[in-house]
């Protein structure tokens, strides 16, 4: 149809030519890692061997936005701008593992895409597609989160933080739109909707979204690793680690955090952080990186 347009149906015909240079992909759920696959593949062609598309592209992807998504590929594109969607009630992609497609970025790349984390308090994991949502869909639809014995304060239904499926929709929408206007528009004015800054969208209405950032030119004092020294009232800590004594958190205690997100291997080398801990005034914690870090 671009070769011969006046071969294409009508519904094709009638509508603009799509800019194919100017790519914006959303995907929810699995379909969230496959946008994140889709833009690492048009960057990076499968080898000469292999199944897949040889060859430059035709299209540019400018940005990605993956609501509520799995990576269990661990491959985040790190050259792709991208927004990820965090559903505070998510019953689905619990561990909120599409962290990882900010923090897996951290050290590759070229830095300069920036990846942003919106956490959306009261959002489940099905209301943000209207066909897995009770009342909309065609097929059977249900709420993904289950309080189990006891109601969650936050999560469950009737709860004044839980949203309905309207606001989670709506809420939704201006985060993408936030991100189709900075990524493809290149509208900076929008940016601090999604770095952490701290700005919320009208549009979105009561939902609450805190949000942060790495990338877009940003550079980290450090990443912890296996040479940083901390004293006091802190320690150095495996993120993923079935030993108590190295993990960040106890594994045997509840409680989890999207930044520990566990893949298949456990413990995972390479993935540390610094745990702080004040019991009494006066024990400052000394974290010393293994090179001086510039504040300049």
């Amino acid at each position: 149809w671009a070769a011969n347009r006046s071969a294409a149906p009508a519904a094709v015909r009638g509508t603009a030519p799509a800019d194919l240079s100017r790519v914006l992909l959303v995907g929810h759920s699995r379909g969230g890692e496959g946008v994140n696959r889709a833009a690492l593949d048009s960057l990076s062609p499968p080898p000469a061997d292999r199944d897949g598309h040889h060859g430059p592209v035709r299209w540019k992807i400018r940005g990605n936005v993956l609501i509520g998504p799995t990576i269990f590929g661990q491959n985040p594109a790190p050259d792709v701008p991208s927004t990820t969607i965090l559903p505070g009630c998510d019953g689905d992609v619990s561990d909120l593992q599409g962290q990882i497609y900010l923090d897996g970025t951290r050290g590759v790349g070229r830095g300069t895409a920036l990846h942003s984390s919106v956490y959306m308090v009261g959002a489940n994991h099905n209301f943000f597609n209207s066909e897995w949502t009770p009342g909309q869909a065609q097929a059977p639809a249900s709420d993904d989160f289950w309080p189990g014995e006891t109601p969650d304060p936050v999560c469950s239904p009737g709860a004044k933080t839980r949203l309905t499926a309207g606001q989670q929709q709506r809420a939704g929408a201006a985060y993408i739109a936030a991100s189709a206007r900075l990524f493809v528009g290149g509208d900076d004015r929008v940016r601090p909707l999604l770095d952490g800054t701290g700005r919320r969208a009208p549009s979105a209405g009561p939902a609450r979204a805190l949000t942060h950032a790495v990338g877009g030119h940003r550079t980290p004092a450090f990443l912890p690793d296996s040479s940083t020294a901390v004293t006091g009232s802190g320690r150095l800590c495996a993120q993923v680690d079935p030993d108590a004594a190295r993990a960040c958190l106890n594994p045997e205690e509840g409680g989890a955090s999207p930044h520990f997100a566990v893949w298949d291997a456990s413990p995972e080398p390479g993935r540390d952080a610094v745990a702080l801990r004040w019991d009494a005034p006066g024990k400052p914690a000394a974290v010393r990186p293994s090179r001086p870090v510039s504040l300049a």
